[in-house]
């Protein structure tokens, strides 16, 4: 009987330990890395989390617009994730504003991360001295990618191509060389890279700031700005007919298999690079383009929704921790192209691309924001609706892009 009464006692004992306290810190985590090279990035996320003594759960979804419609849909039918993908800038500013997402700033600052995170990111995920964004890297958006091949059989020399006029003459030869002279796809999110890539190389920081900043409506107007949208339209002339609706990384595998001489890409496509196998600035080249000399700093980041169950609390505290560790972030901008959020990085661990313009790269003067950091939701996507309805009409000129983008502007305010 005393036996019995033991094993009752003990039993009981057992029974009153809280759940939580033989859980472990969880994760679900709603994302849109899907591509080669984006799977084998966030996997190093994942890895890190395991490793740390977490449980990862993975809920990939296809296209930003579809993740954060997902994400978006369950926060506020109070069914949240531990963490969502967003982009840098404004789109987490309704769910700030409905005190929907977690303040980060204590946790990035218990581990000591706010010395490696970029002025840019911080001013973008802050609200009245809070911060509600991670950034999972800094990417670089304005690269110009070229196959070495494409380029020789063309007879283009890339160390010639130090103009505009120049760099339109090269694709010229490309395109009567048989091979497509831009590698792109006409969707919208793709456009708006290309706009602003083709704008902040062709126009410089102080024209691409005025168009996507408060002065929009004189720079629109401008003779630069014009002069600027009827080149950034001759590149339909070099795309090919199945530009509709391409991916990125799709365009990226144009350059890969030596059907086409240039994309104009964020560095994420050295991570599709390098997933066939070849190496960024060697088998593929890159440089910055024909003009300016600035950079487009971009970066995706996870957003952390209010949640109450204590796993998810714990995993939340565990991602910021697990995400920004520095063997973490080395492991993820290999795989995604990107550059390390860490103290002092050993440009000799970058790939080539990343070296050659590095010590310019890293100071703050030499960095602009995207659109998406600039541009709240709704003037963001008038931008993105005036940019596809020019591009698809092939009578539009330089004059009625500019019109086309300050009604948009106009009208989103």
């Amino acid at each position: 009987m005393s036996v019995f009464r033991s094993m009752f006692v003990a039993s009981s004992m057992l029974c009153a330990v809280p759940v939580s306290a033989w859980a472990e810190p969880k994760a679900e985590v709603i994302h849109w890395y899907t591509s080669a090279s984006e799977s084998r990035a966030v996997k190093a996320f994942a890895d890190a989390f395991a490793a740390a003594g977490g449980a990862w759960k993975d809920t990939a979804v296809a296209g930003g617009s579809n993740a954060r419609s997902v994400a978006y849909n369950r926060i506020l039918g109070r069914n949240p994730p531990t963490a969502a993908q967003f982009s840098a800038g404004k789109q987490a500013d309704a769910m700030i504003d409905q005190d929907l997402l977690r303040d980060i700033g204590p946790l990035v600052s218990a581990n000591g991360y706010e010395k490696v995170l970029p002025e840019i990111f911080i001013k973008a995920g802050s609200r009245d001295g809070k911060l509600y964004t991670l950034p999972t890297a800094m990417q670089v958006l304005n690269n110009f990618f070229y196959s070495p091949e494409v380029l020789k059989k063309s007879g283009v020399d890339i160390a010639t191509l130090d103009s505009w006029p120049k760099f339109i003459e090269a694709m010229e030869k490309i395109k009567s060389a048989g091979f497509i002279g831009l590698a792109h796809g006409n969707t919208p999110p793709y456009l708006g890279v290309l706009f602003a890539q083709t704008l902040l190389s062709y126009g410089g920081p102080e024209l691409y700031m005025r168009v996507l900043g408060d002065d929009y409506e004189a720079a629109l107007a401008s003779p630069e700005f014009k002069e600027f949208a009827n080149t950034f339209l001759s590149l339909r002339k070099y795309t090919d007919s199945g530009a509709e609706n391409r991916s990125w990384s799709l365009s990226t595998q144009l350059l890969i298999k030596q059907e086409a001489g240039f994309q104009i890409m964020g560095d994420y496509a050295k991570g599709e690079i390098k997933a066939a196998g070849l190496e960024p600035g060697s088998d593929i080249g890159c440089f910055m383009g024909p003009g300016s000399q600035s950079y487009i700093i971009i970066g995706d980041i996870f957003v952390f929704p209010k949640v109450t169950d204590q796993d998810q609390i714990d995993g939340q505290t565990l991602l910021v921790k697990a995400l920004l560790a520095p063997e973490t972030q080395v492991k993820f901008a290999e795989a995604k192209g990107s550059l390390p959020l860490v103290a002092n990085p050993d440009p000799s661990k970058l790939d080539k691309c990343a070296q050659k313009n590095f010590s310019h790269l890293i100071k703050p003067e030499n960095q602009v924001p995207y659109a998406d950091i600039l541009l709240g939701p709704d003037r963001m996507g008038a931008f993105l609706d005036a940019l596809v309805e020019t591009w698809a009409d092939k009578d539009a000129d330089g004059e009625m892009l500019a019109e086309r983008l300050n009604e948009a502007f106009v009208l989103a305010q």
